[in-house]
């Protein structure tokens, strides 16, 4: 459990020694911002406090903790349940609080809590307290602060450092999670209301509040400058307290977290810190851009020779990389406090944040920031020979001897982000329609559409210099580009008055929002597409082209068809549409119906009614008369596929009658036409084909009908490889579950063309060409025959070892196809497609990274495996220990495929050794199958191993048990365990020394270093006992049947604790004082000393001789009251009654069953009878505990194993063996991995001796057996 405080500095180390602390400091927990520039000293802190988080705690001091955090939660109740509670006590009890319970949760984890320590901690009463000071934190949202002024001024300080919420981690299976949720929850809690606190305070009181939080902090500044790095520059007078504010707010939260951020950016905006971080932000930038200004009046004046800026000395009075980083903090602050509430970004835009913003967004173009952009590395400053460009010394290039360009385009980066949140955070629509409305008129479209139109980053030499800076560099333009695109979008949404806006010019020869957006269509980037393609359709452009091409094909179709610009607008339009439809995949998870929205969005606009009529436009005017009609018919295509991706618009595509006009267009292109227009509009054709008919059936009839295959199978011949592979993918999607064109394909002689491009080298051609053979023998017997004839085994084979994965994915499911028939006729390819080399490449599958090559191989594998023959081949390739990694995969149909694999492989005897040497069974007998259908396939393996051991199989086996290497001795003996009849396992444990390696195995020193290997012998060992104990009472029933009790003389149930002719009393001072009325006759058989116990215990009486008067013994040192009800119950009725429960806190004795007391009295004083009947009670207490958690049923297994050893109680300790034996996996998890070892060392003697006493009892009957009958001894093998 770590915990991270995110208002720390990010350290900046030139030192080893340095770099050194920031590691400590980073294992401490402590995480880096790059917004804040840490505090001297804040490395040697971090490294203290990575100290402290690792030195022990002792028993002391989490004592003291404990009553610390006791005394805290108290203190939080008491202020919260006041008369009259105060806001800021509740907050600071409850930081109180959460320190305390810090370092435990810290010394949890790194092991600093000693063990003796860790006693004293119980997991549920830390949660317990932690979730009440939770719940009655929670409670104070509507508490009041107190009315003095000075005294909440006062713990203002606290109240910030309450903000400080740490991070608490640790593992899932963690005994102590529960309570380090709760913990963080108490922070994020604290946090919280300590910010509403402050908030409160400020309204309360706003300049007493604002004098306190904005104390200044002196920055030191760098006494000597360094030639590569500019000087810092002096900090604002902004106060420590305020950055603490901004650095929770800048914190990564989880989503359960926003609340913290919502109530920190409320206490700010109280404070009015947007006013102020406005101010600044504007008065910097207003400053720069009018010092630019007069670089350039400057520039004209011929007496001005020098530079105004001397190498490396920062002026002041122009940007530098210090200054413009505070820039995009304050920009970023901005954002972060609109994010939340939409009150708040209607306060921000009142308070001038639109403009600041904008005149942010102004200060990168007047300095020539992307023309600049490139010219030098990080920390570089050239001279003026290094400068790419021919810029004069004097003007604004020489800023960047200071300030790089690529931070000023980085501000603007932020400034676009901070403008988007602002239009798009919560509110009604009517209040964000206002709010986008008045930013608006402010001027912040003219900003955004000039950040549409930047110039892009020289990447032409690129590979003459380092790859890394020109690309970084042109996406830094595309990330700018793109959140103004996303900010135009959500500005015009709705809104026909900012729609105006954006259409005009935004300046004389600059172009509109519009024509900068179409720009960005053709960038090379999706980001940037999507975002462009968004604005274009909140500017309603997608109506505008729809109306232009139905407009610009009707002047074509009536007046004058031969007009090449009318050809060109037309093209142009359906193009931009196209692009509009596109909607490349967002990185982000969207909600299933916010998927392809900007496809709904086209086509409501009636696109589909405005592009189908242009498949026939040639038709229309002639084919010879239309100059640019293929390009036309081209980009139609295009659209159509694009349009077609969304199921609910497939239809209304083809009803509006594109089919006919595609398939007119694959007729009109045969493949024997060459040129650069024919090929790529049959391309396109044959992809609206195949998306038009996806998952589709009808239309895939319609096409069938409409006469669209033919052209399609004659395709697959032509010479461009681009068409040939449109051709077989829209054949692939014809073909799938329709059998009507499956036929159709094979029958127009599609298989022989089908099969040279599965030999052909583009990956691409016989990916698409395997996936159609795949799709043709599907579920058809006959057409898999066909297939195999025309020669197809051969060329798939070899596509198992194509650099293609997809190929290779297709190539091994076709494989599996062809190995899957019920065709007698077929079974032979089965042992072909094994013979001709397809296990290999399939094995070297299964460990491929993808997992739907594995899954395929798999599949491939199980199939192939059916066959005797090929289950051996399989194994001999090394090809079982793949396929069982695979069942441990999180994947369902990997997991199935795997299994069946296994199960065809585990049919042949001659694998079976191989199968268990690998350690298949254990693994199979532990996997975490998901599917029921892959567990019962497991079950059948299992069930099919089971009945292959035997005879020879068995006798092999053993061999290797005997003679092979540890660890395969090691699997066999546990596979033997579960797989073997109990005759079996007593020769294989008892005469050939499996229980030797078994027991080995189990109490191994380096158990906690193989923990798997300790958990297999426990259950094979449990097993073995069990078929041990059941073929001892099958066979020989009255060696079963337990050893009579010492018999006892027992009395009536009146006469117990009956003062009637009773003539002893036990009587004791203790528990409240107690007598009992017992009867000598009772005491017949009980042992001697403990008569001698009543001798000694006996009162001395004045009356000596008087038999009437009963003897009196003081049992007050001896035992117990419910101890000697217990003794004496059992003496008058010979049982005890064991009714209690064991629990964590059990009663005031100490928290021990009434039967584990009572076995050590009943050994001491020789009480045979009372020993086992204790026994026998403790077993059963074991056996009622199997449904209870591990904590409480461990600490009374290794309590009864310890007593058991002093009190030499054999039947016990062996029943708390077997049991640790049942139940290891819970005990490992509960004490550990070294404790389990200790345990299973002390335990092991015991196992030993009871198994082999078994196995030697039942050796010596069945010899006994053997020599009456007059047989010999058998073999079991």
């Amino acid at each position: 459990v770590s915990s991270r405080c995110g208002a720390s500095g990010e350290m900046k180390s030139s030192t080893r020694a340095s770099r050194s602390q920031k590691r400590k400091a980073q294992d401490a927990g402590i995480e880096s911002s790059k917004a804040d520039s840490p505090a001297p000293g804040s490395a040697e802190r971090a490294a203290l406090k990575a100290g402290e988080a690792y030195s022990p705690l002792s028993r002391l001091t989490v004592q003291s903790k404990l009553t610390e955090l006791e005394g805290a939660v108290a203190e939080l109740r008491l202020r919260c349940e006041a008369s009259r509670p105060n806001l800021v006590e509740c907050v600071k009890a409850a930081h109180a609080a959460l320190q305390a319970m810090t370092p435990l949760v810290k010394g949890l984890d790194d092991g600093a809590v000693t063990v003796e320590a860790s006693g004293l901690l119980s997991a549920e009463s830390l949660e317990r307290q932690a979730t009440k000071a939770k719940e009655l934190l929670s409670k104070t949202s509507k508490h009041k602060i107190g009315k003095s002024a000075k005294d909440n001024l006062a713990a203002m300080p606290q109240l910030v450092d309450a903000l400080e919420c740490p991070r608490f981690f640790c593992s899932p299976d963690n005994k102590y999670k529960k309570f380090v949720d709760s913990a963080q929850a108490l922070g994020q809690e604290t946090c919280r209301r300590a910010a509403d606190a402050i908030q409160k305070i400020a309204v309360a009181d706003p300049e007493g509040s604002k004098r306190v939080v904005r104390t200044a902090v002196a920055t030191p500044t760098n006494e000597t400058n360094d030639a590569k790095k500019p000087p810092m520059v002096p900090s604002a007078t902004n106060g420590g307290m305020v950055d603490k504010m901004w650095a929770v707010l800048d914190r990564h939260f989880n989503p359960r977290e926003n609340k913290v951020q919502r109530a920190v950016a409320n206490a700010l905006i109280a404070l009015d810190e947007h006013e102020f971080i406005i101010g600044e932000l504007t008065k910097k930038s207003s400053a720069y851009i009018a010092n630019a200004d007069t670089l350039d009046f400057r520039q004209n004046d011929t007496k001005s020779d020098k530079k105004l800026l001397t190498h490396g000395v920062v002026d002041v009075s122009f940007p530098d990389d210090r200054t413009v980083e505070k820039m995009r903090r304050w920009a970023r602050h901005i954002g972060e406090l609109g994010r939340h509430y939409g009150e708040h970004s209607d306060i921000l835009v009142e308070a001038g944040a639109t403009q600041a913003l904008q005149t942010a967004l102004a200060v990168s173009t007047r300095y020539f920031a992307y023309e600049r952009l490139g010219d030098r590395e990080d920390g570089e400053y050239p001279n003026e020979s290094q400068k790419i460009g021919h810029f004069n010394p004097g003007t604004v290039h020489e800023v960047w001897e200071q300030c790089r360009p690529r931070s000023l385009v980085e501000l603007d980066k932020d400034v676009c982000s901070s403008i988007c949140v602002l239009l798009g955070s919560g509110g009604t629509d009517d209040e964000k329609k206002a709010r986008r409305a008045k930013m608006a008129r402010a001027g912040a479209h003219d900003a955004l559409v000039r950040m549409l139109d930047l110039p892009q980053p020289d990447v032409r030499d690129a590979l003459n210099l380092n790859m890394k800076r020109p690309q970084g560099n042109l996406a830094l333009v595309h990330e700018v580009t793109r959140r103004a695109a996303d900010a135009v979008c959500k500005m015009a949404t709705d809104n026909e008055t900012v729609k105006e806006l954006i259409l005009k010019p935004v300046g004389k020869g600059e172009p509109n929002g519009v024509s900068a957006l179409k720009i960005l269509l053709e960038r090379r980037d999706n980001k940037v597409q999507r975002a462009a393609a968004g604005a274009l359709i909140a500017l309603d452009e997608h109506r505008r082209l729809v109306a232009m091409i139905n407009e610009t094909r009707a002047k074509i179709v009536h007046l004058n068809p031969e007009d090449k610009n009318l050809f060109a607008q037309l093209k142009q339009s359906v193009r931009t549409l196209a692009e509009l439809a596109k909607d490349t995949p967002s990185t982000q998870p969207q909600p299933e119906e916010q998927e392809n929205k900007m496809v709904d969005q086209v086509v409501s606009a009636d696109a589909v009614e405005a592009i189908v009529p242009l498949l026939t436009l040639a038709k229309d005017i002639g084919e010879d008369r239309g100059p640019g009609i293929g390009d036309i018919e081209k980009e139609a295509c295009y659209a159509i596929g694009l349009l077609a991706s969304k199921e609910n618009h497939q239809n209304r595509i083809a009803d509006a009658g594109a089919l006919p006009g595609l398939v007119a267009l694959l007729k009109r292109y045969p493949p024997q036409m060459s040129g650069n227009v024919a090929p790529s509009v049959a391309r396109r054709a044959a992809d609206a084909v195949t998306n038009l008919a996806h998952e589709n059936n009808p239309i895939k009839n319609r096409v069938r009908t409409e006469g669209g295959i033919p052209p399609l199978v004659a395709l697959l011949e032509t010479r461009d490889a681009k068409v040939q592979r449109a051709a077989a993918s829209a054949l692939r999607t014809l073909a799938f579950k329709n059998n009507e064109n499956k036929e159709q394909i094979v029958e127009e002689g599609a298989l022989p063309m089908l099969i040279f491009m599965v030999r052909s080298g583009d990956p691409h051609i016989h990916y698409e060409a395997v996936g159609v053979i795949g799709n043709l023998v599907h579920s058809s017997n006959h057409i898999k025959r066909r297939v195999l004839d025309e020669g197809a085994l051969q060329p798939v084979i070899g596509l198992l070892s194509s650099e293609c994965n997809e190929s290779r994915r297709e190539a091994a499911l076709l494989l599996g196809q062809f190995a899957t028939t019920t065709d007698d006729t077929n079974i032979e390819y089965k042992i072909k497609i094994v013979q001709r080399g397809a296990v290999q490449p399939l094995i070297q599958m299964l460990n491929h990274t993808e997992s739907q090559l594995r899954e395929m191989a798999a599949f491939a594998l199980g199939r192939l495996a059916q066959n005797k023959d090929n289950q051996v081949g399989i194994c001999h390739a090394d090809g079982l220990r793949p396929l069982l990694d695979l069942l441990d995969s999180d994947e369902t149909n990997l997991q199935h495929n795997a299994a069946f694999a296994l199960y065809g492989l585990a049919d042949n005897e001659d694998n079976v050794p191989d199968i268990i040497r690998e350690g298949t069974v254990q693994r199979l007998m532990g996997g975490e199958l998901k599917a029921q259908p892959s567990k019962d396939c497991v079950n059948k393996t299992l069930k099919r191993l089971e009945e292959k051991v035997d005879g020879r199989v068995l006798k092999y086996l053993v061999y290797l048990m005997r003679s092979s290497n540890k660890d395969e001795q090691q699997r066999i003996a546990v596979a033997l365990a579960h797989l073997c009849s109990d005759d079996q396992q007593r020769v294989i444990f008892d005469e050939q020394g499996g229980l030797d390696i078994l027991l080995e195995m189990y109490s191994a020193s380096a158990g906690a270093l193989f923990p798997s290997a300790m958990k297999d012998a426990a259950g094979a060992l449990f097993k073995v006992s069990q078929n041990m104990k059941t073929l001892l009472s099958a066979r020989y029933p009255s060696d079963a049947v337990p050893l009579p009790a010492t018999p006892e003389t027992h009395l009536a149930d009146e006469h117990f604790n009956n003062p009637e002719l009773s003539d002893i009393v036990f009587f004791s001072d203790r528990d409240g004082g107690w007598e009992f009325h017992a009867h000598k006759i009772a005491f017949t058989h009980v042992s001697d000393e403990f008569h001698q116990l009543i001798d000694q215990h006996k009162v001395a009486d004045t009356q000596q001789g008087d038999s009437r008067i009963p003897v009196r013994v003081d049992m007050s040192d001896v035992m117990q009251k419910d101890e000697f009800h217990g003794l004496m119950r059992f003496v008058y009725q010979g049982n005890i009654l064991v009714e209690e429960e064991l629990t964590e806190e059990n009663d005031e004795n100490g928290g021990a069953p009434l039967a584990q007391r009572l076995l050590q009295f009943a050994h001491r004083y020789e009480m045979n009878g009372l020993k086992r009947h204790c026994e026998f009670c403790m077993e059963q207490i074991l056996t009622d505990m199997e449904d209870q958690k591990c904590d409480p049923k461990c600490v009374f297994l290794r309590e009864s194993i310890s007593l058991a050893g002093r009190c030499n109680a054999d039947d016990l300790i062996r029943a708390c063996a077997l049991h640790a034996l049942q139940h290891h996996e819970q005990i490992c998890k509960s004490i550990g991995d070294s404790e389990t070892v200790l345990l299973a060392q002390q335990i092991e003697p015991h196992i030993r001796q009871h198994l082999q006493s078994t196995m030697y009892r039942l050796r010596v009957k069945k010899d006994e057996c053997q020599l009456i009958n007059g047989v010999s001894t058998d073999n079991v093998f």
